[in-house]
């Protein structure tokens, strides 16, 4: 093995681009508690890749509004009510401003499921691994709007350095039964 090709296996490793990882899945709507069959194709980039197995990696998070000070910092000023007719017409009140509202995201799911043990991918070598995944049918379906819900899946091929992966990909959760 030349310098070239000792250089180019460090990249991948660092990289992930040992292999070329796609994924697909059936049904295109997933409904919780019920089996989703999947197919994950990985492809030798070059040499040959030591692999711990390939997973399926399913990722949801929430995404929800909070209210928050339109500078972000408490103003440390005190806001007087207005107390009605009796109220002291000679104090100055502070108006309050709209809260300014932002986005926050917390991860509600997170789950890797296995679909094959260790193996080596040969040089320039495809392999084609299927399996069965299910989500838990307590899970919340997927929202069509910007708040809410949202699922992400992908495929993996777990090896030294970067994992290869398909990158992750929009996957549509239904109701449960």
């Amino acid at each position: 093995m030349g310098l070239f090709s000792k250089l180019k296996g460090a990249m991948n490793a660092v990289t992930g681009g040992a292999a070329k990882v796609t994924i697909a899945w059936g049904p295109e709507v997933v409904v919780p508690g019920e089996d989703v069959s999947v197919t994950v194709t990985v492809t030798s980039t070059g040499s040959a890749v030591k692999s711990d197995g390939v997973f399926v990696d399913v990722l949801a998070q929430e995404t929800t509004v909070v209210a928050a000070e339109a500078d972000g910092e408490e103003t440390g000023d005190e806001i007087v009510p207005d107390v009605g007719p009796d109220f002291d017409e000679g104090m100055e009140t502070e108006q309050q401003e709209e809260p300014e509202l932002t986005p926050d995201t917390n991860t509600t799911f997170d789950e890797t499921f296995r679909l094959c043990d260790a193996f080596v991918l040969g040089a320039g070598e495809s392999r084609e691994v299927k399996g069965v995944i299910c989500l838990p049918a307590e899970v919340p379906p997927s929202s069509d709007v910007e708040l809410g819900h949202h699922y992400r899946i992908r495929g993996r091929l777990e090896a030294f350095g970067n994992d290869p992966d398909s990158g992750y990909t929009k996957l549509v959760v239904g109701s449960g039964g």
